[in-house]
């Protein structure tokens, strides 16, 4: 297996970071879009007797969604100290 050395430099590091940060964020705004979409989907089923408890469960997965997409980048940033 032929490999290459490893070559980490500042610029690249922060490149790295900058692309995982939009990552993130693509991911987030992809649920609060698809969230709002399964609320909207959920609603138009309930609307009819057939549909209605479908509807419901998909409006419920789109709330969930898209609250998810709002809050989900909210964790918690501790510093991870351990008892010595």
């Amino acid at each position: 297996m032929l490999t290459m050395p490893s070559v980490t430099t500042k610029s690249g590091e922060a490149v790295h970071a900058i692309v995982r940060h939009g990552e993130r964020m693509a991911g987030h705004i992809l649920a609060v879009i698809g969230g709002v979409a399964l609320m909207f989907v959920g609603l138009g089923m309930g609307v009819t007797m057939m549909l209605l408890p479908f509807g419901i469960v998909v409006g419920l997965v789109g709330v969930l969604l898209f609250v998810w997409g709002i809050v989900g980048h909210l964790e918690k940033r501790g510093n991870d100290t351990s008892a010595r």
